[in-house]
């Protein structure tokens, strides 16, 4: 049954994108990449954690769950493919060509976004040009700043970065722009704004050019790159950060390296099993819903300005990973997150999987039928990377929030052409 399951779920993971390529490379380009993001982070890790006995990582044993994990991802690819190739819908086209933007309004918003941003870390006393110069130890992992809804604009700064590649802006201003990005995305220690920029560049470049053997090799080794500087930015994050005073570590392709980054669907195992049990119990909804209402409102109208945190899904994860200690050390986090999967399967169960997953279906097909603008691109490539976070992390409420920072650049775009116009 095992290897059944496993064949099959890696015959959907490979098969799909396969088949959507050659069904039309750059129409279905954005389902191509949801489905490699979702093979790379939730099926494969599973697979090798099994075949490499690699269920060490974390202190619970779900080793006879892995079949339930092989089967949820199974029916979650069926229902995704149901989704995508059932749903039928006319060319609509969400907002005129990009061609009617002027270059001068996506540089205004970038050096607006961008003040707003250096300024609220540097009234927080946060050196991040001492940072890139060696001169500062700060500790700047995850670091707020004087606010968090200031420093997730880096989102948007990325946006708007791809939007000028998309629109070609003069070579100079975007090489600055990108600068730009990379000066905040690797003192602040977050993979993914790096994946979300060099995601969005790889699929506007195979968008606009041909395939010939010279770009076909241009792309292998962009790919090559972007995986050992991922690889590397996980292995050595908290020397980068500060947190840590040790020498780089370059040994990043041992299979126990690669999984120990991309553990999220053993963490999914620990939830099933912590149902199954009755360790934990399905929230119905609750971290789709309640916890996004909370995040949404202000912490002032909340008893002594504090928010209820963490939420319930995280600290259940944390109960289920740490069984030995957790109750002896309050506000002890594990540090460990699920994926899409597991997100769903603890607030809705195997019905959510498969709903879920056909929804998702329809959401990229409709991607896909958006008439071919620049600015469409853009707007594909966003939800494309706010799905990424749910891949990767499972939490709902934060794809939301990834996904108002990623199209507030667009709105305000529409905005100021409808203004100058």
């Amino acid at each position: 049954m095992k290897i059944f399951l496993e064949l099959n779920v890696v015959l959907l993971s490979i098969g799909l994108p396969l088949y959507l390529i050659k069904n039309g490379f750059r129409k279905n380009i954005l389902a191509i990449f949801f489905l490699l993001i979702y093979g790379s982070y939730v099926i494969w890790p599973l697979i090798l954690i099994h075949e490499f006995s690699l269920n060490h990582m974390l202190d619970i044993e779900v080793d006879e769950y892995i079949v339930k994990g092989l089967l949820l991802d199974s029916l979650f690819l069926i229902f995704f493919a149901f989704g995508y190739f059932l749903f039928l819908r006319k060319n609509k086209n969400i907002q005129a060509d990009t061609k009617e933007i002027s270059p001068y309004v996506v540089i205004f918003l970038y050096w607006t976004f961008f003040s707003l941003i250096f300024l609220n870390n540097f009234l927080a006393d946060i050196d991040l040009l001492g940072k890139w110069l060696g001169n500062s130890n700060q500790m700047t992992y995850g670091i707020k700043g004087i606010s968090y809804w200031l420093q997730n604009l880096l989102d948007s700064l990325i946006v708007i970065t791809l939007l000028a590649y998309a629109i070609n802006i003069n070579r100079m201003h975007l090489c600055v722009m990108l600068m730009g990005c990379i000066f905040f995305i690797v003192p602040f220690g977050f993979r993914y704004r790096l994946i979300f920029l060099l995601l969005g560049f790889i699929i506007i470049f195979i968008q606009r050019n041909q395939f010939q053997l010279k770009k076909i090799i241009s792309i292998f080794m962009i790919l090559a790159s972007i995986i050992f500087i991922v690889l590397f930015l996980g292995a050595n994050r908290t020397v980068i950060v500060g947190q840590e005073s040790k020498d780089f570590n370059f040994k990043l392709f041992t299979v126990n390296k690669i999984v120990t980054q991309l553990r999220g669907s053993y963490v999914d195992l620990a939830i099933y099993k912590g149902i199954d049990t009755r360790l934990i119990e399905h929230d119905y909804g609750k971290s789709f819903s309640y916890d996004l209402l909370v995040r949404a409102i202000p912490k002032k109208y909340f008893p002594e300005e504090i928010k209820p945190y963490p939420p319930q899904l995280m600290r259940d994860v944390d109960s289920l990973l740490n069984l030995k200690n957790y109750q002896n050390c309050k506000g002890c986090r594990s540090g460990e997150a699920q994926t899409i999967m597991g997100g769903i399967y603890y607030s809705f169960g195997s019905l959510g999987v498969i709903v879920v997953g056909f929804l998702l279906g329809i959401l990229f097909k409709s991607c896909s039928r958006l008439a071919n603008t620049n600015f469409n691109q853009i707007l594909g490539i966003s939800m494309l990377c706010s799905q990424f976070t749910f891949v990767t992390r499972g939490y709902f409420p934060q794809v939301v929030d990834n996904l108002i920072y990623l199209i507030l650049p667009l709105i305000l775009i529409i905005i100021l052409t409808r203004l100058k116009k």
